[in-house]
């Protein structure tokens, strides 16, 4: 008998344990991945078990501090704590935010590239204080069929927002044609109501813009079907720009003036002369409200000419008073000189084909994540 009690405790403990090896071997495991932004360093990311308590910590490099954890999809930030422990319960993606020390006024935010409304063909009516992308000249397609080096428009993935300018798919689509005042072209930008707008150089503060950027391809064909390459012609050529730049309203004047910076611009390898409105710090364009001469060479602009690359590339510029007075002296807009006079109402990344070319042709990619704008 005591031999019996003992096989069946045996085989009771054989069961119990074999119940407690599947219920271990079923816990499920997530993933946690963790990225930092610019100015600082993670750790604790890899795989942990369903209902595991998690740690990650962040670290703000010199002249940086650490501003918050937040969700990479969702862009929700979940706590403000550089030391963060949490229940883990599912695939998880963070990002740690770091901003300079010195740092005042956060314009848009890293988070803010996530999951933007797309406004096809925007017109005068742009909602005000939102990061949103905007096309103009392209149509809205592309919201239900996507985009490739054939098919003009743009998406946005998880922060990552890619775009595409064909014009042999415009001209198809009967919308390549003459325009006043530019060519087809997206934003990436945030239009300010009257209490948001701002003037960081009235208080001799600096407006800084920054992002990660790439221009995987680009194909310019001239109206004689020469390439960027080979016997390209500054007669009628196409172009491709990559941007920063914002909208200025002077308030003396009543009038609002177009800033651009570039950061990528190929306009193929012949030989072009500035005029004597350009300037080496930027692009400016006279008054929106007028008939409009855009500005479009610099005179160190065979700078600008470069070869597409797929790789990310990071981009700053810090705008100061005297970046922005060397800008309007160098224009003949009839700009005030006196910078309390003006406003900032828009900012954003522009990407474009500033000119319509007859018979000839651009198809261009770009890429770009991690936008930001501040004032410091």
């Amino acid at each position: 008998m005591k031999s019996l009690n003992k096989i069946i405790f045996i085989i009771q403990l054989l069961i119990i344990t074999s119940i407690s090896a599947c219920e271990k071997n079923d816990t499920p495991e997530y993933t946690l991945e963790i990225q930092a932004s610019i100015g600082g360093v993670v750790e604790g990311q890899g795989k942990f078990k369903e209902g595991s308590s998690v740690t990650v910590t962040a670290t703000a490099n010199e002249n940086f501090e650490f501003s918050s954890w937040r969700e990479y999809y969702s862009g929700d930030i979940v706590s403000t704590e550089a030391s963060y422990m949490f229940t883990i319960t599912k695939d998880t993606y963070l990002i740690a935010d770091f901003i300079d020390a010195s740092e005042k006024i956060m314009l848009i935010s890293e988070s803010e590239n996530i999951d933007m409304p797309i406004i096809p063909n925007y017109g005068n009516d742009v909602p005000e204080d939102k990061f949103q992308i905007m096309t103009r000249y392209i149509g809205d397609l592309f919201i239900n069929d996507g985009i490739s080096k054939e098919k003009s428009g743009v998406i946005n993935q998880d922060g990552l927002t890619q775009m595409v300018i064909n014009t042999h798919d415009l001209e198809r689509r009967g919308i390549y044609k003459p325009i006043t005042g530019g060519g087809p072209h997206i934003w990436m930008a945030k239009s300010f109501s009257n209490k948001l707008r701002f003037n960081p150089w009235a208080e001799n503060e600096k407006l800084v813009l920054q992002m990660y950027a790439a221009v995987p391809f680009v194909e310019l064909t001239d109206k004689d079907g020469n390439t960027a390459n080979s016997g390209f012609t500054a007669d009628e050529a196409p172009v491709t720009q990559l941007s920063f730049g914002f909208y200025l309203y002077d308030e003396s004047s009543k009038k609002t003036f177009a800033y651009i910076i570039p950061v990528y611009e190929s306009r193929g390898t012949y030989d072009e002369s500035a005029n004597n409105s350009d300037t080496f710090v930027s692009f400016v364009s006279s008054p929106l409200e007028d008939k409009s001469k855009y500005i479009t060479k610099a005179p160190e602009s065979e700078q600008l000419q470069s070869q597409p690359f797929s790789d990310k590339r990071f981009f700053k510029v810090s705008l100061t008073r005297e970046n922005l007075l060397k800008g309007i002296n160098d224009t003949n807009a009839d700009m005030s000189t006196n910078l309390s006079n003006y406003q900032v109402t828009f900012i954003g990344v522009l990407f474009e084909l500033p000119n319509h070319v007859k018979d000839g042709h651009n198809i261009s990619m770009v890429e770009i994540n991690d936008f930001s704008v501040y004032i410091q």
